[in-house]
């Protein structure tokens, strides 16, 4: 799969998460676009070689499962850190998805990808994102 491939894969993944929440919102009846953003405690990471992209940059407080599909290349990572919490899948193979289900209070939280290797710090060239856990 070349770069561009990979580039819109990333922007579908999230386009896609961005979308399923208007219709929601709409659903219900919401105003509040903040309220919108939220999502009911699924999220999905997508890793790339370039960059990690969330579905949601929110979610609500409790039982979250969290899908990490990697579209990179090279194996990738995932530590989500924040509110004195911390949970870290070492490796995630390319072509592969893994699902963790951690239970988050609300706050903010960083995803990162820990690993550092011949490539050089992958949370350093831009595999980071923060999400927000809100009631």
């Amino acid at each position: 799969m070349n770069m561009r491939s990979r580039i819109l894969l990333v922007a579908a993944v999230v386009l896609t998460g961005a979308c399923g929440e208007r219709e929601e919102a709409a659903t219900a009846g919401t105003a509040d676009t903040a309220a919108a953003a939220v999502s009911a405690g699924n999220i999905e990471v997508a890793l790339s070689d370039s960059g990690l992209a969330l579905s949601s940059e929110s979610v609500r407080p409790g039982n979250t499962q969290v899908t990490i599909r990697n579209h990179g290349e090279y194996s990738h990572g995932i530590v989500v850190r924040g509110n004195g919490f911390e949970q870290k899948i070492q490796s995630v193979a390319p072509g592969t998805q893994t699902v963790l289900t951690i239970d988050l209070k609300p706050g903010t939280y960083e995803l990162s990808c820990p690993l550092n290797d011949a490539r050089g710090d992958h949370a350093a060239s831009g595999e980071r994102a923060t999400l927000i856990v809100t009631t």
